[in-house]
């Protein structure tokens, strides 16, 4: 598939980490820390769920530690109960969208607005490397800076007022964060310049596109696969779910890369073998279909290659397990063809079941997430978080209206009954460990009828 010129842009901004970290490992422990960015969104899923199917052998604990509302400073009231605790050796850390004060960003600045803007820059550039600091010196693990998502200020968007220039601030932030990861060894991830740039090359065919939400800050499915792809990406991760090459002629496998084939027989145009991959297909999200034909996505992460070298001239029907998933041509077949996003496969059918699971451990963790968000927000009053009467009284009484506000009702009936919440997502996580690991399954390639 061929993409634009800008796509190669992109290739260069996400390539280009200020050290390279390569992947997860076996054994590590993953936290995200953002805000509502990272609290309610599927860019961390989706990496759960590659390193899930991409790595169904190792043991990779991920816990999302995002909070909606949170900044590079308020964060620091929550390290010791919401980050630590998981004693992650490997955090991920992406603010920058509360910090920057959006609001401030009008079509025409006063003096006093201009002068607020980059006040609440320099304040942000002092947290964050207060942040890391602290980091550094109380939490031994290796610390992954991504730059913060986009702000649309470019779109045309009926549902929203734009606040003119507002990516400008966070433009300012990744250009200081690179920065300070060069200076301070680290990898840093860039979302914000290679979003911008897709954004803008896409509203030149279609002013109203977005590639994140109506809301201009929160990125759907899409924007979230995007910032997956250059995270993954700047890891260096391969995209091989499993290349075999099999030499028909000859009656021999040529290659077999992360899976092993057995039992080959050739017996005239038909070819039959087993294969038992070591990984599954990474699941990509629902809404995303139209999308993945943008960037080179499926290239750089879902490469399940089957090649079939001098087969006769012909059409050939593909059976896996006894069900056919697809015909193609002998010439096809010598070049190799990607069955990664194929709906008719086992292999794909179960990466889908482990989405399907991965949703419901998802929903179990934004459970706990929401109960982690509204013990933040009540750190701004003087009250004893534990005590609920406490904070059933607070809540009638002087606790002003608000998002946060509304959950309250959540919390009291849920924090006592949190730890049926955590068993609840341990059991998810479990289930989708289980629902990962691969299987053999019989192939045969056959003269189409």
């Amino acid at each position: 598939m061929k993409y634009d010129r800008w796509v190669f842009v992109l290739l260069f901004l996400c390539l280009t980490p200020a050290v390279f970290a390569g992947h997860f490992q076996n054994g590590d422990t993953v936290c995200f820390l953002g805000d509502s960015i990272t609290h309610g969104g599927e860019y961390g899923y989706n990496i759960y769920n590659f390193y899930l199917t991409r790595y169904p052998d190792q043991k990779i604990d991920f816990y999302n530690c995002g909070v909606g509302g949170d900044t590079a400073s308020a964060v620091l009231r929550r390290l010791d109960e919401d980050l630590y605790p998981n004693k992650p050796n490997q955090i991920t850390i992406m603010f920058g969208m509360n910090d920057v004060g959006i609001s401030l960003y009008t079509a025409h600045p006063t003096e006093k607005e201009r002068a607020a803007q980059q006040s609440r820059i320099d304040a942000y550039k002092k947290n964050f490397d207060f942040l890391f600091k602290k980091l550094q010196k109380e939490c031994p693990a290796t610390i992954t800076i991504i730059t913060p998502s986009i702000y649309d200020d470019t779109g045309i968007n009926d549902k929203k007022p734009c606040f003119f220039n507002a990516n400008s601030a966070l433009a300012a932030c990744s250009d200081f964060l690179k920065t300070y990861a060069k200076q301070n060894n680290v990898t840093l991830v860039e979302f914000n310049a290679p979003m911008h740039t897709y954004n803008i090359e896409q509203q030149k065919l279609d002013p109203k596109f977005t590639i994140v939400g109506p809301d201009r800050v929160h990125p759907r499915a899409p924007g979230h696969l995007m910032m997956t792809w250059l995270f993954l990406k700047a890891q260096g991760v391969s995209p091989i779910v499993s290349s075999v090459v099999i030499d028909a002629r000859n009656k021999k496998v040529c290659q077999c890369e992360n899976a092993t084939c057995s039992a080959l027989t050739v017996d005239g145009k038909t070819v039959s073998f087993s294969l038992l991959e070591k990984s599954l297909p990474f699941p990509v999200p629902g809404g995303c279909s139209t999308f993945i034909q943008t960037l080179p996505i499926v290239e750089d992460l879902n490469q399940e290659i089957l090649k079939i070298e001098n087969l006769p001239s012909g059409n050939y029907t593909l059976t896996i397990d006894a069900t056919a998933v697809g015909q193609y041509s002998s010439t096809e077949l010598s070049k190799g063809i990607n069955l990664s996003m194929n709906t008719s496969t086992p292999q794909y059918k179960q990466s889908r079941h482990v989405y399907y699971l991965s949703v419901k451990r998802r929903a179990a963790e934004l459970t706990l997430r929401e109960l982690a968000g509204v013990r933040w927000y009540l750190h701004s009053f003087s009250v004893n978080m534990d005590d609920l009467a406490a904070v059933k009284t607070l809540y009638e009484t002087k606790m002003p209206k608000g998002y946060f506000k509304t959950l309250i009702p959540h919390y009291l009936e849920r924090w006592g009954k949190r730890a049926e919440y955590v068993a609840d997502f341990q059991k998810w996580d479990r289930e989708t460990r289980k629902a990962a690991k691969p299987v053999a399954h019989q192939y045969k390639l056959a003269p189409a009828l």
